[in-house]
């Protein structure tokens, strides 16, 4: 895993993307479903690709969103299909909290442990 990595919260210019990977030499990526730009980031990805830079030397990380807790391995397949990528490196719970109740005691949604259960099923299913 490469120790530098870009960000793409709000980036919109798949041009500053390809850019940082081909010219600059990133080959961490950084992106979530929720910064709702995976599929600029894909095809980024494919141009970086296209110009000579290994799949194999990029390091691919997106995120589970707490909307999507209740099936992660059908959220990863998603993130994969807007990614236009048959893999991801790093599959992460963004912000890894419940949504609670008003009453901020009760779990409105998907327990933790269940999230978990199912980031292990995507390693489990490749």
């Amino acid at each position: 895993m490469p120790t530098f990595g870009l960000g793409v919260f709000d980036v919109k210019d798949q041009g500053v993307i390809t850019d940082s990977i081909v010219e600059f030499g990133y080959r961490h990526i950084d992106t979530a479903k929720v910064y709702g730009n995976e599929e600029l980031v894909g095809k980024a990805i494919a141009d970086a690709i296209k110009a000579g830079v290994p799949r194999e030397e990029l390091f691919i990380t997106t995120k589970l969103w707490r909307t999507e807790y209740s099936d992660p391995v059908q959220a990863c397949k998603d993130s994969l299909e807007r990614l236009n990528l048959d893999y991801v490196d790093m599959y992460l719970i963004h912000w890894s909290i419940p949504e609670l109740e008003s009453d901020q005691k009760t779990i409105k949604k998907t327990p933790m442990h269940k999230v978990w259960e199912g980031m292990e099923a995507c390693v489990e299913q490749g």
